[in-house]
């Protein structure tokens, strides 16, 4: 998904604040996650920051996430003030997500809701378990089909796509429930990965679009600007761990589990001058680059890098296979697992 998320929350923030809707929407994300901040930032800048904002305190556990946004609400302006604003400050006191959805549900008309699901599917799951409350007496799936209208929802594959079934494949669990319970009755509409890969829209196809796009710019701008910036903080602690290591380059912390496989395009990259380009390339994907040292030619190499779930060995063995990596490597245990190598070659189309 990679950008997606952050573009399909700009344009529906934009949308909400450039018409006459009666939008009264949930938006909820993981607790204590960078992507909350980011998201009262992005509601904050469009002048949504009355939207109401759940977490899920029972989420997914360690997915495999493309967020090169994370830095977003850090950035700054050339005074030092913040150039993207924030509305909360306090972000555990915001109810579960779950329970925000039943509240608001409780309140509208029947059958009027439309909800637009732009990420995992976790919240609604919960909400098809919940049970009678304050808020309503009717149990989950009886209050969904007396409410609700219709269903968009991001995410399903109905052709060849190179990142298969993200928003549900990422928390089965999550999915299996959501599909079994959701009421067949209410239509939902599906918009997977391959929908948007052909997509442009044209700065003046809306009203809303230039205002996005001109975000979308300052953000890569002042990204492609730090660049240089953090590659000299990679190289300043690869100085300081020469046996290796694999860095979130964002935070500038070291994970401690997870399997980290580099990717194909960026091999081959050693020496400070060559570092720029790992860095680019990881601030657009996964965030993550890990190094180490040839101690034959002692140049000390840098690649960007994905990290898997440490229960997700096979897909990270495929993704190294397909990278043409000979191993993947397990943080928490330390442990190279070889790499099945292919018979003949492989091209890689980048």
């Amino acid at each position: 998904m990679r950008k997606i998320i952050l573009y399909v929350l700009l344009m529906l923030l934009g949308v909400a604040s450039c018409t006459n809707y009666d939008t009264n929407p949930v938006v909820p994300q993981q607790y204590d996650d960078v992507p909350l901040v980011i998201l009262d930032t992005e509601n904050t800048y469009f002048n949504c920051g009355h939207l109401p904002i759940g977490l899920i305190r029972s989420d997914i556990k360690n997915p495999t996430v493309w967020i090169d946004y994370k830095a977003l609400p850090t950035y700054k302006n050339t005074d030092g003030s913040l150039m993207f604003q924030r509305t909360l400050s306090d972000y555990s006191t915001l109810p579960d997500g779950w329970e925000l959805y039943r509240q608001l549900l409780s309140s509208q008309p029947n059958h009027s809701v439309t909800i637009v699901s732009v990420g995992f599917v976790t919240c609604l799951a919960q909400l098809l378990q919940s049970e009678p409350d304050q808020y309503s007496p009717l149990t989950d799936v009886e209050q969904v089909r007396q409410k609700v209208k219709s269903l968009y929802i991001m995410g399903g594959v109905f052709t060849s796509t190179n990142e298969p079934k993200y928003n549900f494949g990422q928390g089965i669990g999550f999915a299996k429930t959501f599909f079994s319970r959701w009421p067949s009755d209410i239509d939902m509409v599906f918009t997977p990965t391959s929908t948007g890969n052909c997509r442009y829209q044209h700065p003046g196809d809306v009203t809303w679009n230039a205002t996005m796009l001109d975000k979308i710019r300052t953000v890569n701008k002042t990204t492609q600007n730090n660049v240089s910036a953090i590659a000299n903080q990679v190289w300043q602690f690869a100085i300081s761990h020469p046996d290796g290591f694999t860095l979130h380059i964002t935070s500038m912390t070291q994970p401690t589990e997870g399997i980290a496989v580099s990717y194909a395009t960026t091999q081959d990259s050693h020496s400070r001058n060559q570092l720029d380009k790992v860095v680019s390339h990881a601030l657009a994907h996964d965030g993550y680059v890990g190094g180490w040292l040839n101690k034959d030619n002692g140049l000390y190499y840098f690649d960007s890098t994905r990290l898997f779930p440490e229960d997700q060995l096979d897909e990270a063995l495929k993704f190294g296979k397909e990278n043409g990596q000979y191993s993947v490597f397990i943080l928490s245990s330390g442990v190279e697992v070889p790499v099945e190598q292919p018979d003949t070659n492989i091209n890689i189309c980048l």
